[in-house]
């Protein structure tokens, strides 16, 4: 262990700092250095308010001479068991400063805080973030708020340490960005964190409630996203809207034609015979007024589709470059929105302990209300994503159309049970067979193909 210095080197470095040739009265002069004495702790508040008189007319000097006191005295001398004075490489804006105690203080925690914080909870929004830094036994050392811009500045200059996040919009964007530090960034479900916040509901509440709820020895954690999985997610995000967008105008035009005694057959595909009708200037069944109002619907309505087909194109080009959508393709069910809907959503098999979990995660199997040993199951979870449960049924009655007599369990199947019953079944089957296909690689029915080539 090193040897401390004397007290006359201590005093030699308050000398470099501050000019004290100057008169001033002897008892101020006493009082400053006794709050230095070597004997005792360091008593920076009463150093400071006997620096603060030894010339109350030159404020702004004893001002400069209380931050170089805070910063070099406190934080350098006192650094560890070396009572070398250092100088210091970096010095925070004096428009963090109050005053010079809480410069000093500042000055305590940015030089520990690296080194002692193990978990943050991050609460993130479209402009103002709250931090909450902790232990790893969970004892708060920080609370700050974070502007958008300064996000990734505060978690550059941190050391490695557990992030966590509540999965929500941008959370995967910000998992990611943090995440490039070096950091451990978990990804929680909101309605997993909820139970954690004690009183009322503020950013400063969320964000401690996050950390507390990644501690959970059972907590349950959402994968990271990709950018590339979520630029295929987008593509399916606006291909529902505008199928959405396509009903509205279907139904709208029905509505509209049907105030004037026109109707015609149910079904989207049979709409062609009405924009044919509204198209057709010799027809005198509507007014022209009328005509020239659905006509810009029609127009809508045509645009839509032909940005279908080139969504759809594009989805047909992601497929083929990706081999894991070719391979769960040739499963009965399963087309090419429903691959790529599927591969992009699902990161690793490996996330999956068995076919089961996925299906499970689909929200695919009964829903559970058990109690005293009795088993109570009722209908689907729907839990998780519901746009790739709907692909998955909805794929199911597609084969119970055209396999329903050809596959012998099926037809027992509808035999005992309603149709929707069997649609689930069979999607929670095919929903198996997708895990099965990705985790252990190969193609739906490998065997039986090499055997008939």
């Amino acid at each position: 262990m090193p040897a401390r210095e004397p007290r006359g080197l201590r005093a030699q470095i308050v000398l470099q700092m501050i000019d004290l040739r100057s008169a001033q009265p002897v008892a101020n002069r006493q009082a400053f250095f006794g709050a230095l004495s070597i004997d005792g702790p360091l008593d920076l508040e009463k150093g400071v308010d006997a620096a603060h008189h030894l010339d109350r007319d030159r404020r702004q000097r004893d001002f400069l001479f209380t931050r170089r006191l805070a910063a070099r005295v406190l934080v350098q001398i006192r650094h560890g068991e070396e009572w070398a004075p250092r100088v210091m490489a970096w010095m925070p804006p004096l428009a963090l400063l109050g005053n010079a105690v809480q410069y000093a203080r500042v000055l305590n925690r940015s030089r520990a805080m690296p080194n002692s914080i193990a978990l943050i909870g991050l609460d993130i929004a479209k402009s103002v973030f709250q931090v909450h830094a902790a232990t790893k036994d969970g004892r708060p050392i920080t609370r700050r708020k974070l502007k958008r811009d300064e996000v990734a500045e505060y978690f550059r200059g941190l050391g490695p340490c557990i992030v966590g996040l509540e999965a929500c919009p941008g959370g995967h964007y910000w998992a990611r960005v943090i995440r490039g530090f070096g950091h451990d960034v978990r990804l929680l479900p909101a309605q997993y964190v909820r139970p954690f916040v004690k009183t009322n509901k503020n950013d400063a509440a969320d964000a401690e409630a996050i950390c507390e709820a990644m501690m959970r020895p059972t907590m349950r954690f959402v994968p990271i996203k990709e950018e590339k999985q979520q630029e295929i997610l987008v593509i399916h995000r606006v291909r529902e809207l505008l199928m959405r967008q396509r009903t509205q105008l279907i139904n709208a035009i029905r509505g509209h034609l049907a105030e004037f005694g026109i109707v015609g057959p149910n079904r989207a595909h049979n709409i062609g015979l009405l924009t044919a009708m509204i198209e057709d200037e010799a027809d005198a069944s509507m007014p022209p007024i009328l005509r020239r109002s659905l006509r810009r619907l029609v127009e809508q309505l045509r645009e839509i589709k032909t940005e279908l087909v080139e969504i759809e194109q594009d989805l047909a080009l992601v497929a083929r470059k990706v081999d894991a959508c070719r391979r769960i393709m040739t499963i009965p069910g399963v087309g090419l929105i429903t691959a790529t809907a599927l591969v992009a959503s699902m990161r690793d098999p490996a996330d999956f302990k068995s076919g089961r979990h996925f299906a499970a995660w689909l929200g695919l199997v009964p829903r559970q209300n058990s109690t005293g040993g009795v088993d109570k199951l009722g209908g689907i979870s729907k839990r998780g994503d519901g746009y790739l449960r709907r692909l998955l049924i909805h794929g199911g009655r597609s084969v119970m159309r055209w396999r329903g007599r050809s596959w012998t369990w099926l037809a027992r199947l509808r035999d005992r049970r309603p149709a929707n019953v069997a649609a689930v079944a069979l999607a929670n089957k095919t929903a198996r067979i997708v895990w099965a296909v990705l985790k252990h690689g190969g193609v739906y029915g490998g065997v039986q193909r090499q055997q008939a080539a």
